[in-house]
């Protein structure tokens, strides 16, 4: 794009002040931040551009912008993250979890939006999967943003990959996976040796209904190893990608957490031969009411009134080849007599953490719900600004990295005052808006100089002031500036 009085970098750092400053669509640009001379001139800018202007750049997004917004990401990450800083031999807690955005179901004008399961019903739109590091830290490692089809259990090895680019990666060879992807295409060998097989068969038959069963044999062998083959192709690029990652990674211990979406066995397995620790509630309920009727009743302890657990131990679940130690539950539900039943399969000893201790753990992984129910309501994850796949994906991207930013910003300038402890909420919709006016003075040598003066009753000014006080030398980098 050119320039005529904002070039395209300008516009979309307007885009991402839009984002810390709670704008939920472009147009409010208009009447936020546009009159707000004195917040464009602590972006370098003399006055924000038309929200015209930068719709547009949202329309010209491409996947060349998509890498460089993330290279930017990885950038300030690498810079400003704690979580890189968190000692190696500790485990680094990672949360991961998809969240649906929802379109109307009639709508046709939202590029690349599908029907899927979208929270507790079926909808139209997209998928947002994130890996998440709660307290302390509360940052965000990025996101993947696919069709409302997507599901969250195929999206496991593409958020490892991200998240061993962010933190680093576990120590452990990837020999048992590359293993697992030698069987596969032996396996698909054998299936294209028996459609050859068939097809060879089929022609010396006489009789057209054999004839016809033999070729129909041959085409869904010959269907499955190509399918086989696909998966091999994928596994592979994987495997090379993070071998790629880890050539170049520090080690760290890094333990997984997820739902029961993420718990399918293919998921178990992987994590198992990339030699992550992990701690996920099991995909199918029937595998876990299938596991409570060997559990004798006085083995069950009680967790809440209504949740109970029991310890498994070692567990060799169907078809996973590895045993991993199962904590069972139960939940009573309305109806007397009748129970609701769970597994969660994990890594972690039993000396770390008994079944009681393990559930506790399992359930802090709230801390992503919550970031994503912020995400939405705060940052306006579900108030799409524009229309085209690509341009979606870059503001959501950029929201990702507001979060993080605020979450530095409180840790940095912060510290010591009230505003460190508050949540992103608070910082967006008080601390983001401290009324202030600019005043020129002049200086002896005759220059001019502005003084930003705030209120002297607004607590979060004073908080401001403070910390500007005590940090003069600070200063957080900012996205785009560089």
């Amino acid at each position: 794009m050119k320039t005529i009085h904002h070039s395209p970098v300008e516009k979309v750092i307007e885009l991402f002040v839009s984002i810390i400053s709670g704008c939920p669509d472009v147009k409010t640009i208009n009447n936020r931040l546009v009159p707000d001379r004195l917040a464009a001139a602590a972006w370098c800018q003399r006055q924000f551009a038309e929200q015209s202007q930068v719709s547009e750049v949202l329309h010209r997004i491409t996947p060349e912008t998509l890498l460089q917004l993330e290279d930017v990401f990885q950038e300030l990450f690498a810079r400003q993250s704690l979580s890189r800083r968190h000692s190696p031999a500790e485990w680094l807690v990672v949360d991961v979890d998809m969240t649906g955005l929802v379109v109307s179901p009639t709508s046709k004008s939202y590029e690349g939006a599908a029907f899927g399961f979208m929270q507790k019903d079926k909808g139209k739109g997209y998928k947002l999967s994130c890996p998440y590091i709660g307290d302390p830290f509360a940052e965000v490692l990025g996101g993947l943003f696919d069709p409302g089809s997507a599901h969250c259990s195929t999206k496991l090895a593409e958020l490892l990959l991200l998240i061993e680019k962010r933190v680093g990666s576990p120590p452990g060879s990837l020999e048992a996976y590359r293993n697992r992807i030698q069987q596969w295409e032996s396996k698909a060998d054998t299936l294209e040796r028996r459609s050859l097989q068939r097809e060879q068969e089929a022609s010396k038959a006489y009789k057209p209904q054999r004839k016809n069963l033999l070729e129909q044999r041959a085409d869904k062998l010959h269907n499955r190893a190509k399918l086989l083959r696909d998966e091999v192709s994928q596994a592979l690029h994987m495997a090379n990608a993070f071998q790629s990652i880890r050539d170049r990674n520090p080690f760290r211990g890094i333990l997984i957490r997820g739902d029961a979406g993420f718990g399918a066995i293919e998921n178990i397995i992987l994590l198992s031969e990339l030699k992550y620790d992990f701690l996920l509630k099991g995909y199918s309920p029937h595998t876990a009411a299938l596991l409570a009727k060997e559990v004798p009743s006085k083995q069950w302890l009680e967790f809440t009134p209504v949740v109970s657990v029991a310890e498994l131990g070692p567990v060799n679940l169907p078809g996973c080849p590895y045993p991993l130690r199962v904590v069972l539950g139960k939940t009573k539900t309305a109806k007397l007599g009748v129970e609701q039943y769970f597994h969660l399969i994990t890594t972690i000893p039993k000396r770390m953490k008994d079944a009681r201790t393990l559930l506790r753990f399992y359930n802090a992984r709230q801390t992503i719900e919550a970031f994503i129910k912020t995400g939405k309501n705060v940052l306006n994850f579900k108030h799409f600004r524009v229309r085209n796949f690509y341009g979606i994906q870059f503001t959501l991207v950029l929201s990702l990295l507001a979060h993080n930013f605020m979450s530095w910003a409180r840790r940095d300038i912060f510290a010591g005052t009230p505003l460190a402890k508050i949540g992103i909420r608070e910082f967006v919709e008080q601390a983001m808006r401290v009324p202030a006016r600019a005043d020129i003075h002049m200086s002896p040598l005759r220059s001019q100089i502005q003084v930003t003066l705030f209120p002297e009753t607004n607590v979060y000014a004073r908080s401001l002031v403070e910390a500007i006080k005590r940090k003069q030398s600070l200063q957080l980098p900012l996205p785009f500036m560089e």
